[in-house]
């Protein structure tokens, strides 16, 4: 299983292919869904 630092670096890469409007819309959400203490952070990275 992979950690919650690689699954979060992974992501990141990720939303580098995403076009800017999507890009956006991406970080928007996980810095919302990260900033949600209620939420495992691993979980978080599983979405």
């Amino acid at each position: 299983m992979k950690s919650t630092a690689q699954l979060t670096k992974e992501n990141n890469v990720k939303s580098l292919r995403l076009s800017n409007t999507d890009r956006e819309i991406f970080e928007n959400y996980m810095t919302y869904m990260r900033s949600d203490f209620r939420v495992n952070p691993h979980d978080t990275e599983l979405i």
